[in-house]
């Protein structure tokens, strides 16, 4: 049986109501559904649309953040830059000596070069630690001269060390910082005075780095143990200070696991207030030093140290110990910069400026010992000589209103040899100083005549 196809008319499909929300462009087409009228929801560009917002306000609010941030930091630079002068200068009981800068048979003019010393010396870089003489040539300006009488041309690396100088009126430091390239070639025409040896057998396992050794002049002995030849041993110096006070620092490596005993060895028997601490304990996932105190309390050999007080403050922390030796007990202060990155200069050098201030005032407190401030950070050369060569321009400028960096580096580099590591170094201790120098009161400039 054949069944005739059915024809269905349009006007044959039902019309839906207007109740049911759908919409029908026309009865031909029922399944077409008109695009204008669907919500914003339901576009498939809604989603890309809704993100786009989020992003940009996620970047406003942050630029606003940022620009926030640093307008509070702006002023809080400008705040901590006014407390660094807050504290009057300090001059604590000092042995009659000379300057740092050099003496007798050197006279300096009013107004020092900004360009280096001069040393002809073939391979001078591969012999910074050896004996051998040096030529130095002495090229004298027209109208500003470092040397008024001409040193000896065949010199030494001590007699470098101990002659070598650049004083400068504060007007000349200021305009140093601004001549990166003389203060580098500067610093490396400066001997190394690294020693070659030590004659203390079987040292080598108590030194961080095996060719950082202390000079054998100024090194530090402890008392010796009956039955331990290396008890008297520490990789550590003892540092002249301004106006070469004798002994007003200990440059030292940070303590390594099996010198613990004998870092608070040396803390107690060199009558130490102040221990300065500028490395972290891990930089770059290396260890830089051991923490060699206790959270609470601990023996270190046979010092017991205890922890009084702790007081978090810009950039370092300051903690307070109590070290108990046989029937005798004393505090000293343990100040730890903790901003200050390993082969690069601190940030912000204000809080560096303080903390020194700071430690220079707790020397004087006649409750702590008055024994040489220990400074160490890995291996007890950058670091440590840049704080204690602050320390000492510091006071150089309160006390003359002039200052001699080269000199200052001179004369620590013939107490511990290396002091000072990189050029940029160099150029954090100017930059530092000229910060400090800035927030000092104005004085007629002083000439040195004689």
């Amino acid at each position: 049986m054949v069944i005739a196809p059915v024809s269905l008319q349009p006007n044959q499909f039902p019309k839906m109501s207007q109740a049911t929300g759908s919409s029908i462009q026309s009865t031909e087409y029922p399944h077409e559904v008109v695009q204008s009228e669907l919500g914003f929801w339901q576009h498939a560009y809604a989603p890309y649309a809704v993100g786009f917002g989020c992003a940009v306000f996620v970047i406003l609010l942050a630029v606003v953040c940022y620009c926030a941030c640093r307008a509070w930091r702006a002023k809080h630079l400008r705040d901590e830059e006014k407390r660094i002068c807050m504290y009057p200068p300090i001059k604590p009981e000092t042995r009659e000596g000379q300057l740092v800068q050099p003496e007798a048979g050197y006279t300096y003019a009013s107004l020092a070069r900004s360009e280096p010393i001069k040393i002809r010396s073939k391979g001078l870089q591969e012999r910074r630690s050896s004996s051998q003489s040096l030529t130095i040539d002495i090229n004298t300006p027209t109208e500003t001269v470092r040397w008024v009488a001409s040193p000896p041309r065949e010199s030494s690396v001590q007699e470098y060390l101990e002659s070598a100088g650049n004083r400068m009126t504060r007007k000349q430091l200021r305009n140093s910082v601004k001549n990166t390239r003389a203060l580098h070639e500067e610093f490396w025409e400066i001997p190394m005075n690294h020693p070659e040896s030590v004659e203390v057998p079987g040292s080598a396992a108590k030194n961080r780095y095996s060719t950082i050794l202390p000079n054998p002049q100024t090194r530090v002995a402890l008392p010796p143990i009956t039955g331990d030849p290396l008890s008297d041993y520490i990789n550590a110096n003892l540092i002249r200070g301004y106006d070469r006070e004798a002994n007003a620092f200990i440059a030292t490596q940070g303590p390594m696991a099996h010198t613990l005993a004998d870092f608070w060895r040396m803390v107690w028997f060199t009558n130490a207030p102040v221990v300065v601490m500028v490395t972290k304990l891990k930089e770059r996932k290396r260890s830089k030093c051991e923490m060699y105190w206790p959270q609470g309390q601990g023996f270190y050999g046979p010092i017991d140290v205890t922890v009084e007080e702790t007081i978090p403050k810009d950039d370092y922390i300051l903690r307070i110990f109590t070290l108990k030796y046989l029937n005798e007990s004393r505090q000293i202060l343990h100040y730890w910069y903790t901003a200050w990155p390993d082969n690069k200069s601190p940030e912000n050098p204000v809080t560096l400026l303080e903390m020194i201030r700071e430690v220079e005032i707790s020397r004087t407190d006649p409750t702590l010992p008055r024994g040489p401030v220990i400074v160490h950070c890995s291996a007890g050369l950058g670091r440590t000589g840049c704080y204690i060569a602050i320390t000492i321009g510091m006071r150089q400028l309160d006390e003359e209103n002039m200052i001699d960096i080269l000199g200052i580096i001179c004369q620590m580099r013939q107490d511990r040899g290396g002091m000072i590591q990189t050029n940029e170094q160099y150029e954090f201790i100017h930059q530092a100083l000229c910060l400090y120098e800035r927030r000092l009161p104005r004085k007629d400039s002083i000439t040195l005549t004689d």
